[in-house]
């Protein structure tokens, strides 16, 4: 008898055990989502990054007037850049009035503090509009129809896209607030 009571004490053991670990798999699970706001913040960001890559690669360091260029994008596709910049040596202050047609424009950003890569493929139009200084930031972005095609992934979380929004964003000395696929963030 005592031999039948204690296989019992196992079975009753084991079977109380199963919803709990049942519940620690469904908790390690639930830790690896990639949210919806973490996911497009990150995706805002590598549009942003990018953004500045190609005005530093094909604007930044050249005379003020009126820009018309095309060039390559990063990594790879084209970018139709219009406008024109200007700058106050008295003041230190660039302004810039721009708008960048891309057509398959691949950025690429990586953030090795926040282990997050971000490869995207843009096709649209941005416009950029403001001015800074060594002081301040004051520039907005807008698109009526960005194509957005890509992956994110911030550590173990990974997450393709490919749609088309609406985009808005502000840079300021304080940070950057963005608009896109219905989310605001900002950071």
């Amino acid at each position: 008898m005592r031999r039948f009571l204690h296989a019992r004490h196992k079975w009753v053991a084991l079977f109380l055990a199963i919803p709990f670990l049942t519940m620690l798999n469904v908790s390690c699970v639930h830790e690896t989502k990639y949210s919806d706001e973490s996911f497009y913040k990150d995706v805002a960001w590598g549009i942003m990054t990018g953004l500045s890559d190609i005005y530093n690669q094909n604007i930044a360091g050249t005379p003020s007037g009126a820009i018309d260029i095309t060039a390559s994008g990063p990594f790879g596709g084209t970018v139709h850049i219009t406008g024109t910049t200007s700058y106050d040596q008295g003041n230190g202050i660039q302004t810039v009035h721009l708008k960048y047609d891309m057509s398959q424009c691949r950025v690429s950003s990586t953030s090795s503090p926040s282990d997050l890569n971000v490869d995207l493929t843009l096709n649209g139009v941005i416009s950029e509009d403001g001015s800074w200084s060594s002081t301040y930031v004051s520039v907005s972005y807008g698109s009526d129809a960005l194509s957005v095609s890509g992956v994110s992934q911030r550590g173990a979380k990974e997450r393709d896209i490919n749609n088309t929004t609406a985009f808005k964003a502000n840079r300021t000395s304080s940070g950057i607030s963005a608009e896109l696929f219905g989310f605001k963030i900002s950071w």
